[in-house]
């Protein structure tokens, strides 16, 4: 499993670190086990300790996103989408090989 999360996490760790790590995890696995064992029977669900409620706000748009202009500011945008480098290589991950520069879509609010 480890080594699984490792590869997944584009990680490289000592046998130290791995240990601690597989440590920690044991740890919360069993805090979990801990609470799935817990009788809830007749314990109804509680979503917030306190019985008060928040206002919420319309929502609506406050203000125009000037996305051009944005995108003018950025090192690198075509097509409405901002190119930024890629973060994790795809050998490190297992992942099919991606083109080097990704896109974030941007979304202009209506």
């Amino acid at each position: 499993m480890i080594d699984k999360l490792m590869r997944l996490a584009a990680l490289k760790l000592e046998a130290d670190e791995r240990r601690m790590l597989k440590d920690n995890l044991d740890r919360i696995v069993a805090l979990i086990d801990a609470m799935q064992s817990a009788d809830t029977d007749g314990v109804e669900p509680l979503d917030h300790p306190l019985d008060g409620v928040q206002p919420l706000r319309p929502d609506r748009v406050t203000e125009d996103v000037d996305r051009d202009r944005f995108q003018g500011l950025a090192p690198a945008a075509r097509d409405g989408l901002y190119l930024v480098p890629r973060v994790v290589d795809a050998a490190a991950t297992g992942a099919s090989a991606n083109p080097p520069i990704a896109a974030a879509r941007t979304g202009k609010r209506a």
